[in-house]
């Protein structure tokens, strides 16, 4: 800050035209840094966004999976359960053979819920800067 002090006092002396030159040099080169930032920070958070939406689709097919690994772990104890039935109706009466157990019938798997994230639309600072410095000097027009 004291060096903008001391840039302030030394052109307090110089016209008006100049001093206006030479800030609006210094606040184009405050806006170059201040968008470069920003836009570095713009493609790290995009980056970042697809990561987490990668770690989402990974984290949806895992789930899918193992409801897959439930449903079959379950047909089979049904199964298991079924053939073990089967077993006890062969030596009980023979009313019993023509049924079907319940257990034959298969059991679906429940589906699994897929939700995908809405991808958000990347914001443009260099665009949202503009704006700002727009509205500014549109203010300042209606001020004088």
């Amino acid at each position: 800050m004291a060096e903008f002090a001391e840039f302030m006092e030394s052109i307090s002396s110089e016209a008006t035209e100049i001093k206006i030159s030479e800030l609006s040099e210094i606040l184009n080169k405050v806006l170059q840094i201040i968008t470069k930032a920003l836009d570095d920070l713009t493609m790290k958070m995009v980056n970042l966004e697809e990561n987490v939406n990668n770690l989402d689709q990974r984290i949806d097919n895992l789930k899918a999976k193992a409801q897959q690994v439930k449903s079959k772990q379950i047909q089979h104890q049904k199964n298991m359960q079924a053939q073990q039935a089967k077993k006890a109706s062969m030596s009980s009466s023979e009313s019993t053979k023509n049924k079907t157990p319940a257990s034959d019938i298969e059991a679906k798997p429940t589906p699994v819920e897929q939700i995908k994230p809405k991808k958000k639309a990347p914001v443009s600072s260099r665009a949202a800067v503009n704006t700002e410095l727009k509205d500014l000097f549109k203010k300042l027009k209606k001020k004088q």
